[in-house]
């Protein structure tokens, strides 16, 4: 994994840790992370986005800008979120995690939608945990060898037709 300096000097662990990120305050998705911290007896480390963030039990990551966001996501052992770009990062960094769908699908401004279809293409929908959700139900460990065939088929094809539009 080439991140330039990143992870140079990283503090270690003492424990297994569940990175927390949500850029909504549901409470129901909050209690379902610390029920999986306690269940799983992982230590919960948050990256606080909202000002209820750094209400919950957990160590806050304060002030964390992108570095401190690649870096707790490139360390974790699970990540639980609402967040699209930290899906992203969990799936670069073949890391378990779970995301919640941030919107009621009744929402017309939900985004919902792209996280889901990122996660069906990828055979990962179970990582999916429907919106004010009270618990997370643990899935077998993510086969991350299909995951990066099916990512590297479309990164392939994406450059055909890209040299296709090109030339």
């Amino acid at each position: 994994k080439e991140i330039i300096g990143l992870l140079d000097n990283a503090e270690t662990w003492k424990k297994p840790a569940i990175v927390c990120l949500f850029l909504t305050d549901n409470v129901m998705h909050w209690r379902a992370c610390h029920k999986l911290s306690d269940e799983m007896r992982y230590d919960l480390r948050i990256i606080p986005y909202l000002w209820k963030s750094y209400f919950y039990k957990g160590k806050k990551i304060m002030d964390a800008g992108p570095k401190e966001f690649v870096k707790e996501i490139a360390l974790a052992d699970c990540i639980v979120t609402d967040s699209f770009h930290a899906v992203g990062f969990s799936i670069i960094f073949h890391k378990e995690f779970y995301v919640f769908e941030r919107f009621d699908n009744k929402n017309p401004f939900s985004q919902n939608e792209r996280i889901r279809d990122l996660l069906e293409f990828l055979g990962l929908g179970s990582r999916i945990i429907r919106y004010n959700s009270k618990s997370i139900r643990v899935q077998p460990p993510i086969n991350y060898q299909s995951v990066v065939e099916l990512l590297q088929n479309r990164i392939d094809k994406s450059k055909e037709l890209l040299l296709d539009a090109i030339c």
